[in-house]
Parts: C-alpha cells; sequence; structure tokens
C-alpha cells in the first residue's frame, strides 16, 4: 500500500525477553476462576479507533455470534470493547448477552483477557495484533478469519488457534469450539502460546533483518 516494493523487511508483532515470565505471574495474580465452573462462555473482542476494511467491525463480530448461537446449546456473554463508545450498553440476542464496554485501563483489560474462555482477533490479514500476542501468552484461545488473499503470508497452522478462511468456517469452529470447551480450551491455550514463544519473540523474528542488514 505504501508502494515499496523492494529493500524491506516486514517484522510480525513479537515478544521481548522476560516477556513469557511476567505473563505468567500475571496470569496467577489476575485470573480469578477455573473456567469450566463459569455460568456462559465468556468471549472478548477489540475493535479499533480505525474502520479498516481489514478489521473486522462490532456488526462483524454481532453476525457471527448470531450464528453461532444457532449451533450451540450454552450461554454466551460477548464484550465488545470499541473505543468510540460513548454509553455502555448491554443487548440481548436469543442465548448471548453483548456487553459494549468503553477500552480499560491495560490491567483491567488483561484482568479481562485471563478471564475470558475465547478472544476473537480482527484483523483479518496474517497478522496477530498485540491484544492476541497477550491473549496468547495469558492462555487464553484465540479465533481469527483471514482472508484467503493473505493465505500465503500466514506462518501458523490451523490447531495453533481457532482459524478459518471463510465466514461460515469460523462460524462452525467457534461453535464446535463452544460445544466441546472443557477440551479444546486446554489444546488452542497451549499450542497458540508455543506458537508465539517458538515464532514471535524477538530472538526469532530479528533473524531476516540481520540476514538482510549482512547483504547490503
Amino acid at each position: 500500500m505504501n508502494g515499496i516494493r523492494k529493500n524491506y523487511i516486514l517484522l510480525p508483532e513479537f515478544i521481548l525477553p522476560g516477556e513469557e515470565e511476567y505473563y505468567e505471574r500475571l496470569l496467577k495474580k489476575l485470573r480469578k476462576d477455573n473456567h469450566e465452573a463459569r455460568d456462559a462462555v465468556k468471549i472478548l473482542a477489540y475493535t479499533s479507533f480505525v474502520r479498516s476494511p481489514r478489521l473486522l467491525g462490532v456488526q462483524h463480530v454481532e453476525n457471527l455470534m448470531k450464528m453461532v448461537s444457532r449451533r450451540i446449546n450454552k450461554r454466551v456473554e460477548l464484550y465488545v470493547i470499541d473505543p468510540l463508545v460513548k454509553i455502555e450498553s448491554v443487548k440481548l440476542v436469543g442465548s448471548i448477552t453483548i456487553r459494549y464496554i468503553k477500552p480499560l485501563p491495560h490491567m483491567n483489560f488483561l484482568r479481562l483477557v485471563a478471564n475470558s474462555d475465547l478472544f476473537i482477533e480482527l484483523n483479518i490479514d496474517e497478522e496477530l495484533r498485540d491484544s492476541t500476542i497477550e491473549a496468547a501468552l495469558l492462555r487464553v484461545p484465540v479465533a481469527k478469519l483471514t482472508h484467503p488473499l493473505f493465505r500465503d503470508r500466514c506462518d501458523y497452522k490451523e490447531y495453533d488457534l481457532i482459524h478459518a478462511y471463510s465466514f461460515k468456517e469460523l462460524t462452525d469452529k467457534i461453535a464446535e469450539y463452544i460445544q466441546n470447551k472443557e477440551s479444546y480450551y486446554y489444546m488452542y491455550s497451549k499450542t497458540l502460546r508455543d506458537f508465539v514463544l517458538r515464532f514471535r519473540t524477538w530472538d526469532y523474528v530479528k533473524r531476516s533483518l540481520i540476514e538482510y542488514l549482512k547483504e547490503v
């Protein structure tokens, strides 16, 4: 989009040395209960000030969860953090309670993430945003839709997160996850965290930059 066609290196979002241990300590401090004991499945999405075609919007998230609700027999609480919200509100759609809230102080946001059953990444290109990486480090499964245009740029595997290339496929996978959350929660929380610790550390992502600098 910037017109840069050569002499560039793309660095994904990454974590710095020590962040793994930091978030592990935070998890013990912030998590209130065992997710299996909750009355409802708690899902979180964080929208942006920017309304971009590369980001799912509030209406997309609503429609996604409406479609999911038709395929499950569990109650869901969806928290949508929206920087454009002026007045916080609650909407009841079938078995889903949707809470629209303003952006939170960072530690309050992390507390909400740590006590969620699923975090929805709204970026539809191959990138994982900071909030998604934080969810991974807090051992919370992530669901993500990626536009097929960016399929070849994805370095994560199907089992690393709840990942799909179409709205219907993502609906099916989230519904399956919710219906089998007791077992899938631990699987996805582990695989995504392992992915971040392998491929999203500064020591790993800087390799391509160092090789490029050696060549120029």
